[in-house]
């Protein structure tokens, strides 16, 4: 049964047994009892109530995560056991020596990458979620979710379970201006993609991420081959529409200041509605294009985090 806690004269407490059954009303003359829950904020209080059911759920999926990992690093050690790779002492050199022991630790980061490459994204994310301060920072900096104001002001209710991102950033991301919002809203899927795309790519690139986006960026630029095959009359009414290059050319700019992770999103809702000609063969290879995108993002923030951890 986890512990129940109560706020009181700014200090939480934890509320004893015999305290819990203390259910007797007090008269407005009768001074406060000590045993007595304070119950003046009733956000403040439903927060503290629940911190005790929050840390058992915590140990419960900390403890899961630690025995998965620990099983499959195990397993993956046994089954690659190399002398070569996993010790680089000489013949001449004693076993017990020092230097032999760290070659023995640095096995470590390669087993936990090789189970992870066979992992699906969807059994990554809980494993590494446990050694992350909360899901948003997941992948930090490139592929995290937006700062949190209330973290940056020091009191987030949410702690560990929070969805933004809790570690620092050197720079305030950057946001596109009304102009720029209307202009990219108005753009067809195809011509969205098209835009987005280099941005992409060239984001990867500055960032070092050119390898970890390899799937992500195939995806992308298959369905964006996909959306660019209308029919005569949508591409007469396309063609009527497109703004004009220089107002392009300042949107691309703009994109190009912003993090991997805002841009990415925008591809992904630009190719959510797009209809994709080969969404029968997709389905046969295991699923959506939509599926398989969300599946690759997922894979390659899970790369990510792993780069993180181990760092």
């Amino acid at each position: 049964m986890p512990l129940k806690y109560c706020y009181r004269s700014t200090f939480i407490d934890v509320i004893e047994p015999h305290q819990q059954a203390h259910v007797k009303t007090r008269s407005q003359s009768v001074p406060a009892n000590r045993a007595a829950p304070a119950c003046d904020d009733l956000e403040l209080s439903s927060y503290v109530s629940s911190l005790g059911q929050r840390a058992e759920q915590l140990a419960v999926l900390s403890r899961r995560c630690s025995e998965t990992v620990m099983a499959a690093v195990s397993k993956d050690v046994l089954a690659n056991q190399d002398v070569e790779t996993c010790s680089t002492a000489s013949p001449t050199s004693s076993p017990n020596t020092r230097s032999s022991t760290s070659n023995g630790s640095s096995c470590l980061p390669r087993a936990l990458t090789s189970m992870f490459n066979h992992l699906p994204g969807s059994e990554m994310v809980p494993v590494l979620l446990a050694m992350l301060p909360n899901p948003g920072s997941m992948a930090h900096p490139e592929l995290c979710r937006r700062p949190c104001i209330y973290f940056a002001a020091g009191s987030c209710a949410n702690g560990s379970a929070c969805g933004y991102c809790h570690l620092s950033h050197e720079h305030r991301p950057s946001h596109l201006d009304r102009r720029h919002r209307d202009l990219l809203r108005n753009l067809s899927e195809a011509e969205c993609l098209a835009l987005l795309l280099p941005v992409l790519r060239c984001r990867a690139e500055s960032t070092g991420l050119a390898a970890e986006a390899v799937e992500v960026l195939a995806l992308l630029e298959d369905k964006a081959v996909a959306c660019a095959a209308p029919s005569e009359a949508s591409r007469a009414a396309t063609a009527a529409t497109t703004p004009p290059q220089h107002q392009l050319s300042k949107l691309s700019a703009a994109l190009r200041k912003m993090p991997f992770s805002t841009v990415l999103g925008m591809a992904l809702r630009s190719a959510t509605g797009c209809e994709n000609k080969h969404e029968e063969d997709l389905a046969a290879m295991g699923g959506s294009s939509d599926q398989l995108l969300l599946g690759a993002v997922d894979r390659m923030r899970a790369r990510l985090a792993l780069q993180a951890v181990g760092a």
